[in-house]
């Protein structure tokens, strides 16, 4: 099947969380370690395919699916990230032998929050982290 191209305009915006409530750090931290968590069963689990059939980020989002305190698209995008991550070290090791595939786990990694997990209400920004879990959120960008 060969790859699709789309044109599509992407806005990404890195919002700084300042003057968070002790709760919502706490949860910030959960989260990102949540995060590692995924990351790092992500990780295994591709380690583990390579001597077979490669896992993709379709492979991976489907073994992860409802297993972790995350938004899906968050998780979504973490398959995405490790995908991306092993095609450049794919493309890599053309010209670098000693280029690595990822091999790290992660204690804590960087959560991602597509448009559909976001809410923006009254100059209030509300971070969805999933259904029946806590919103992140009531709080001024930047």
């Amino acid at each position: 099947m060969p790859h699709r191209n789309a044109e599509t305009t992407c806005v990404v915006r890195i919002i700084p969380l300042h003057g968070l409530s002790q709760m919502q750090a706490e949860l910030c931290s959960a989260l990102r370690q949540e995060a590692g968590r995924c990351w790092t069963d992500m990780l295994h689990a591709h380690i583990a395919s390579r001597g077979e059939k490669w896992l993709h980020s379709g492979d991976l989002e489907k073994l992860t699916k409802g297993r972790y305190a995350l938004h899906s698209q968050t998780i979504q995008a973490l398959a995405q990230r490790l995908d991306d991550n092993v095609k450049t070290a794919h493309h890599l090791r053309k010209t670098d032998p000693e280029a690595r595939y990822p091999y790290k786990d992660k204690t804590y990694q960087t959560v991602i929050w597509k448009d559909q997990a976001i809410r923006v209400k009254a100059g209030r920004v509300y971070l969805s982290n999933g259904r029946h879990r806590p919103t992140l959120g009531a709080f001024h960008p930047g």
